[in-house]
């Protein structure tokens, strides 16, 4: 099966446990063109990094706007978006030993159309924030209503907020150890 179709026939917001698991066993390298690729054993072709990044992006979007993740889909979110970064590492160095007509193509290709590419929102923090994000009630139902005072008055287990709508961010750490409870 080609890893296109198989791609683009997931629900990813639905099914973020089984994309993990594919790119657990995915490796990322960069196109003659300059193009970040994502292949995978057992799969034919490849797959756009940062169109598979995109879909993530758009996942969990829809998952914490609809406060509907469990623990473990948040855990596999989050795996998810650190495989996606590492993507990007391996990549980065693969251009830098790169012929400079691939180089000059994956400039062209990253920097001259859109200033917020998927690649900006898996490392600036937003992606993690979906996955990371719980509506208040739903953080005080998982992990408790206790606050630590100070100047924001903060939930314990809680790395801050972020809006809107209002996001109580869970502490990863805590994120996981919940899902081993």
């Amino acid at each position: 099966m080609n890893i296109g179709v198989y791609i683009n026939s997931l629900h990813i917001a639905n099914e973020l446990p089984a994309v993990l698991q594919l790119l657990l066993i995915s490796k990322g390298s960069v196109s003659f063109w300059g193009k970040r690729i994502i292949t995978v054993d057992g799969y034919k072709g490849s797959f756009p990094l940062h169109a598979l990044a995109r879909k993530v992006l758009h996942a969990g979007y829809e998952r914490c706007e609809s406060d509907d993740l469990t623990i473990q889909e948040r855990i596999a979110g989050i795996q998810v978006m650190h495989r996606l970064r590492n993507f990007y590492q391996v990549t980065d160095h693969q251009i830098r030993q790169a012929n400079w007509l691939t180089r000059l193509l994956n400039v062209i290709r990253e920097f001259s159309f859109f200033p917020y590419t998927p690649r900006f929102h898996t490392e600036d923090g937003l992606m993690e924030n979906y996955f990371r994000g719980y509506s208040e009630d739903k953080f005080v139902q998982d992990f408790g209503g206790t606050k630590r005072g100070g100047l924001n008055d903060e939930y314990e287990n809680s790395d801050g907020s972020f809006a809107p709508p209002l996001r109580i961010l869970a502490r990863e750490t805590a994120i996981y150890a919940k899902g081993i409870t």
